[in-house]
């Protein structure tokens, strides 16, 4: 099965007009990607400098296993606790779900490089019937008063069509972020559930990554078709992190596409976004290696040629990052990490 890799959807909208943007078909990315580096959790004052993302992709440094639990955390989140909510158990927070399992955990610190950090347990449990509660990411909006968490459930429990949905849970920022209440039951988010259509993505939209983007949301997600059950990554926008908007295309898919090569993506997952100042990133995996370009590049990426492969010693499988305005820490699979950002925080 192939897809349309061309800009413009049935209803002759340019994909990028999700955001407002106008689209340059003819762009190409060559050499670093560069960006302003600034805070990535609670808005903070930031100073901004112009840096490249190879340089800081290689300050990438493991502390090690913040769990030591034994279960496979492979898709966690990090959030600055202290910036979100009133009362915090500790400072810095990490939602996880271990793999194929029905609930979400809760680990926290007030020193993220002392290892193990404490466990709380479980904050959020899949619906009866589902047979999965995975890949939690959360974000801070302030505006609403509450954190907010995405997540997907897979199986009977949950409601539309599809096989596997995002779904969302809030937490109020006047608690602790021990206690979540799903929103709309058990229906996936609008546009981020499987439609049985015919796209690339009907089958699955899940791992869901989101970032804040001015007053909107941007993400990113694992897609998959219902004919060849094939998986791709895609971009979704949204003005109240609710209801979304997706782009036609994959920004990237396995070896059944044409135009890429099939030595490099064989399979493909773990999308992450996160914002580093003034420019959102994307990154994910495949079995090969570990990629990352712009939101902006994105939109116009047609192969592995327009993306950066990070160093062998980044293990960015669904990773995330946040900050507390001086230190910058990346949870990925099994592995909490800095990211010395210097005087560019």
């Amino acid at each position: 099965m192939t897809y349309d890799n061309t800009d413009a959807d049935s209803d002759g909208v340019i994909e990028a007009d999700i955001d407002n943007d106008s689209v340059n078909t003819g762009q190409t990315v060559t050499g670093s990607l560069s960006a302003d580096v600034s805070a990535a959790s609670k808005p903070l004052d930031a100073r901004k400098a112009n840096v490249s993302l190879d340089d800081i992709f290689q300050t990438y440094t493991a502390i090690g296993d913040p769990y030591q639990d034994g279960n496979a955390n492979e898709y966690p989140t990090i959030i600055h606790a202290a910036s979100a909510f009133d009362n915090p158990l500790s400072d810095w927070y990490i939602y996880t779900s271990p793999y194929s399992t029905t609930e979400v955990k809760l680990f926290h610190t007030d020193d993220p490089e002392s290892l193990p950090w404490t466990s709380y347990g479980t904050v959020l449990t899949a619906e009866s019937g589902s047979s999965q509660a995975d890949s939690p990411n959360v974000v801070y909006v302030p505006e609403a008063n509450e954190v907010r968490m995405y997540y997907h459930e897979v199986g009977p429990g949950t409601t539309g069509v599809g096989s596997q949905h995002t779904l969302l849970a809030t937490s109020p920022e006047s608690e602790d972020g021990t206690s979540w209440t799903k929103q709309n039951g058990t229906f996936a988010l609008p546009g981020l559930d499987g439609q049985r259509n015919g796209k690339w993505d009907d089958n699955e939209r899940t791992y869901a990554s989101v970032v804040r983007d001015g007053s909107g949301f941007k993400a990113v997600y694992m897609g998959r078709d219902l004919e060849a059950n094939e998986r791709g990554i895609g971009m979704a926008w949204s003005p109240d992190g609710k209801d979304w908007t997706t782009m036609r295309r994959p920004i990237a898919w396995g070896n059944l596409q044409p135009n890429w090569d099939p030595q490099t993506s064989l399979d493909i997952g773990g999308p992450s976004i996160f914002r580093l100042g003034g420019e959102i990133v994307i990154t994910w995996n495949t079995d090969a290696d570990h990629r990352a370009l712009t939101w902006e590049s994105a939109k116009t990426a047609k192969g592995p040629e327009d993306t950066v492969v990070l160093p062998d010693k980044m293990n960015m499988l669904s990773g995330d990052v946040a900050s507390n305005g001086t230190e910058a820490y990346v949870v990925t699979k099994q592995e909490i990490a800095t990211l010395d950002w210097g005087d560019y925080l």
